[in-house]
């Protein structure tokens, strides 16, 4: 995810909001697939003594440089923080891991969120 995260932040091509959206459909998508990911990413990103920190902390660091980008150009609200957006993908992942979970559910919260992210008119 870090380098998909690093892959979106020089394709130029996309609004950074958009960039931002795919990378939380990808992270959301992966961590749905499998089970144990979105406890293993939260756990590894407050214990720096994990096999697995280095690597979560790479791809915080990357996913809070699209995070900042889509903040900077005013597409998503200024005091939404990095963890709070992993965190909020790594609750979609669950929330469609549960009985009744589908791929469009998991589509319609995040679109929920990504909404919860904009700037308010």
């Amino acid at each position: 995810m870090r380098e998909r995260a690093e892959h979106l932040l020089d394709s130029s091509s996309r609004p950074p909001r958009d960039a931002l959206l795919v990378w939380l459909t990808e992270l959301t998508a992966g961590a749905r697939t499998y089970q144990g990911p979105p406890q293993s990413i939260m756990a590894a990103l407050a214990d720096e003594t994990s096999e697995l920190h280095a690597s979560c902390a790479a791809m915080r660091a990357s996913s809070a440089r699209l995070l900042h980008r889509a903040q900077e150009t005013g597409q998503v609200r200024a005091d939404v923080t990095v963890y709070e957006v992993i965190a909020l993908a790594i609750g979609l992942a669950w929330a469609a891991q549960q009985p009744g979970g589908t791929a469009d559910l998991m589509g319609r919260l995040l679109s929920t969120a990504m909404y919860g992210l904009a700037v308010p008119l």
